[in-house]
């Protein structure tokens, strides 16, 4: 699940929720995280899922090894 060695990309939805905010905590030492969440703001982007292309755009530009919807 890592790219050559590096620490894998994990994309982390619904971060701001309660169990998205555990998450967040306990995937951190394992990757590079990046949180997405619908009231997303400062270190959190902010994503709508039912936006389908908003949600297709970030997942390309991430290139993230995992994604756990915590939505």
């Amino acid at each position: 699940m890592t790219h050559g060695g590096s620490s894998p990309r994990i994309l982390l939805l619904g971060a701001t929720g309660q169990l998205g905010r555990e998450l967040l905590i306990t995937l951190a030492p394992l990757g590079e995280i990046t949180a997405a969440a619908l009231d997303g703001s400062g270190a959190i982007r902010p994503l709508d899922l039912t936006d389908a292309a908003a949600s297709r755009a970030l997942i390309r530009e991430l290139h993230p090894s995992l994604i756990v919807n915590a939505a």
